[in-house]
């Protein structure tokens, strides 16, 4: 009877629940706590942990009032997600119904990613007016509001947004009243124009149960609005991208089509160049084409095909690049192990396999080569030529000679060989092995390690390896004069 009640009380607004059942009067309230709900949520929701003390509270009354819902719970979990401090209160009359969420806090991966979430709408059936607010607990500034409004009906969703603001990574950017969502008839809409001062994205996407298209316009878009990410692989970049972005998908074909500009990019705090980026798609082969270059004063640093068949999970692309006059520099921050790094590099990189795991191999001719050993504290330098290889797997030195330096003084010689381990330059491994000619080899004073500190100038061998975190390193060596 109550379910027949309430399906009654809402057919109005919805027909597709009409009942012809016979209305009968329904006046109730209800108060349910709920504890140690794990063996229900693992049986019904598997993904949601709700926490203990989860308490709903309420009345129904399907004659007049309608019905009034609220919901608290100290926690709510689902997969990485972890909610804190939930309130949520919904009230629905014939006219009218209102909806307040409420979340103190919402961390994902233990991280703390928003604060003070709050979600409210209000309105009659079918026409809603609703706002969105959040703060970030990031040093960098998340913090936004967005408002609009919402058509419901029985065969379509329309949300139309006013015009709403909101700071990503310390950035204000606007939302146009342009801005709409719409669905209709299993068909999915959307499109988005945003901007700041200096900046503009505008994006249109459709989709249904068979295809979908993505349309993304940039217009002098800062590349260092994506530096939460960028900055995962231990990256900086800095500069603008301009051009276009599309993206169409059926049953039987994936197509791409970009040309993208950017000005001249500052990667890891050296200058990088200027990059161009053409993608188009072969009808005939049914693979994408992808060229590109580099341009750095002038010149062409970066030379860049390949191609790429969409439509194949695994060996589905193959890039060559040719590289001259490269800033060994910009590899500094992927080189932990290693402070300071100078030099210039040419050579090839062949990228093959799978585009979301890699292989690739090249070979690199490097010159005028500088770093700091910061676990010694000494200062090297090449001398002449030297072949570098690498591949996703590991960084290869052959007979790389070179020279020790106090301030600008000459003090011995060395030559390095040996692999860098690595995962696609993570979890790095060292496999390196050092010979020594009166080379000074340790620079350090009691201020910088008390571990071990004082000046080595040494003949012989040693042998560096181990993870970076937990380095080893096995002298078989004697000390020369100046040795303290």
């Amino acid at each position: 009877n109550i379910y027949a009640s309430f399906i009654g009380y809402l057919s109005p607004h919805f027909p597709l629940l009409k009942s012809k059942q016979r209305e009968i009067v329904q006046n109730f309230n209800f108060d349910i706590n709920l504890k140690n709900t794990s063996a229900l949520t693992e049986f019904i929701f598997p993904r949601i942990t709700l926490g203990d003390g989860l308490k709903i509270y309420g009345d129904f009354n399907n004659d007049s009032r309608g019905f009034d819902i609220n919901i608290q719970s100290p926690t709510l979990g689902f997969d990485r997600s972890l909610l804190y401090d939930v309130n949520m209160y919904l009230r629905a009359t014939k006219e009218d119904s209102e909806l307040n969420l409420f979340i103190s806090k919402l961390d994902y991966d233990n991280t703390t990613k928003l604060e003070q979430f709050e979600f409210n709408h209000i309105g009659h059936f079918g026409d809603f007016r609703f706002g969105l607010g959040w703060l970030s607990p990031d040093s960098l500034n998340f913090d936004g509001i967005i408002r609009g409004e919402t058509h419901v009906d029985n065969h379509s969703l329309n949300v139309l947004f006013d015009e709403s603001e909101f700071y990503f990574a310390d950035t204000l950017w606007s939302l146009s009243d342009s801005s709409i969502l719409q669905y209709l008839e299993e068909q999915f809409e959307a499109e988005l124009l945003l901007h700041t001062s200096s900046q503009k994205v505008a994006l249109k996407y459709a989709s249904n149960s068979s295809s979908s298209l993505l349309d993304l316009n940039l217009f002098d878009f800062e590349i260092n609005n994506l530096s939460p990410w960028i900055s995962r692989v231990q990256s900086s970049v800095d500069g603008s991208v301009g051009g276009r972005f599309h993206i169409s998908n059926n049953d039987s074909n994936r197509i791409i089509i970009s040309d993208l500009i950017t000005d001249n990019l500052i990667l890891n705090g050296d200058l990088f160049g200027a990059l161009d980026l053409v993608i188009d798609y072969d009808e005939i082969n049914h693979h994408q084409n992808i060229q590109g270059q580099v341009r750095k004063d002038s010149m062409k640093s970066i030379d860049f095909s390949g191609i790429y068949f969409p439509m194949i999970d695994s060996n589905n692309f193959y890039l060559s690049l040719d590289v001259k006059d490269f800033n060994l520099h910009h590899l500094q921050s992927y080189l932990r192990v290693i402070d300071d790094l100078q030099g210039i590099g040419s050579g090839s990189l062949n990228f093959h396999g799978a585009v979301n795991n890699p292989e690739f191999y090249g070979e690199f001719f490097i010159d005028d080569v500088r770093l700091e050993i910061p676990y010694l504290d000494v200062s090297l330098s090449s001398i002449g030529n030297s072949t570098v290889s690498l591949s996703e797997k590991h960084i290869e030195f052959n007979e790389f000679d070179f020279e020790g330096f106090e301030g600008n003084n000459k003090v011995g010689y060395g030559d390095l060989k040996g692999e860098l381990f690595h995962d696609h330059f993570r979890d790095f491994i060292l496999a390196l092995n050092v010979e020594m000619d009166s080379l000074l080899t340790l620079n350090t004073d009691i201020q910088k390690d008390e571990s071990y500190y004082g000046k080595v100038i040494a003949s012989g061998d040693a042998i560096i390896s181990g993870p970076t975190d937990a380095i080893s390193i096995d002298l078989n060596v004697v000390s020369d004069k100046g040795t303290e």
